[in-house]
């Protein structure tokens, strides 16, 4: 009887398996694989791979699409790195309108760069007119939050009185805040106020130069051209013509034109225990001649005299 009763229970369970429902079962909804859409944090985040061409290949449209998704779901950071592509024509053509546009956007959320990105605008005539004083405005806002670029800025405008009235003492509180965050303009600007005396009654010649090093070091070519024009004439101690050469050549590579026809000039006569080369020499006028076709007013060579280095 176990073994009976047991083979009527697998018969019936095989059956009952086998056979067809009494009702036809209702479809089992689909459930959907598409992945959701990026973040706009993300997007940035791919945005500046592309544009810094960190392992993918640089590709600047792309890099400006992404930075344009991003910006119209609000991301700040995103406005204006659009507007910086703008403004340089990284990825489409330059249209400074469309940069100041993306610049505003996100200024009128108080971000000081896109702030300090609108006094240049202004101060460079960019797409408006040129106007020192709305630039000086602007800079305001961003050095009122301790914007070093613009602390600089603004304290450049001060000491030659553009769009705001000349105020020396103003200017070195701006220019020490901005060198206190390792601001290179700021540090160069400071080196030209001692430089000529209008900081205390005498000229502070040592300590112009010793801040004029600390901004060559991080990077402003204006001061590496100094500090090969210090080393050229003996202004420094150790000075050599060697050390000059570095530093025309470091100033040059960051694309200051007066650097370019000084290497010019030694090529061309063979000075700084170089020898003449007429190649380079040719090489490196074209270089000059192209970088100042196009740089923006003012030009170094008539800055208002602000190269505080003399020439030989």
């Amino acid at each position: 009887m176990p073994f009976f009763a047991g083979l009527v229970a697998l018969v019936f369970a095989a059956g009952v398996a086998g056979a067809a429902p009494a009702e036809e079962s209702q479809p089992v909804a689909e459930v959907s694989r598409e992945e959701p859409p990026p973040s706009p944090v993300a997007m940035n985040h791919q945005a500046n791979l592309f544009l810094k061409g960190r392992g993918v290949k640089q590709d600047f449209a792309k890099a400006l699409h992404l930075f344009e998704r991003a910006a119209n779901e609000g991301h700040t950071a995103s406005m204006i790195s659009a507007g910086y592509m703008y403004e340089n024509g990284l990825g489409v053509a330059r249209d400074f309108a469309a940069a100041m546009q993306w610049y505003e956007r996100a200024a009128a959320q108080g971000y000081a760069s896109a702030q300090k990105a609108i006094g240049d605008l202004y101060r460079l005539g960019r797409g408006v007119k040129q106007d020192d004083a709305a630039a000086a405005q602007w800079y305001q806002k961003a050095a009122d939050q301790g914007f070093a670029q613009a602390q600089c800025e603004l304290g450049y405008l001060m000491i030659r009185g553009r769009g705001v009235p000349q105020d020396w003492p103003k200017a070195k509180l701006l220019l020490e805040a901005g060198a206190g965050q390792g601001n290179a303009c700021a540090q160069h600007y400071l080196a030209f106020m001692y430089m000529h005396g209008l900081i205390g009654r005498l000229p502070d010649t040592e300590r112009a130069l010793e801040l004029d090093k600390m901004a060559a070091g991080n990077g402003n070519a204006e001061a590496q051209f100094n500090m090969g024009r210090a080393n050229e004439i003996g202004w420094v101690p150790h000075a050599t013509e060697r050390e000059a050469l570095n530093w025309y050549a470091l100033a040059a590579g960051g694309g200051y034109p007066p650097a370019m026809a000084r290497l010019a000039e030694v090529y061309e006569k063979g000075e700084l225990k170089e020898k003449a080369d007429p190649e380079k020499a040719r090489m490196w006028r074209e270089r000059a001649q192209a970088a100042w076709a196009d740089w923006p007013e003012p030009r170094p060579d008539a800055k208002e005299k602000i190269r505080f280095m003399p020439l030989k």
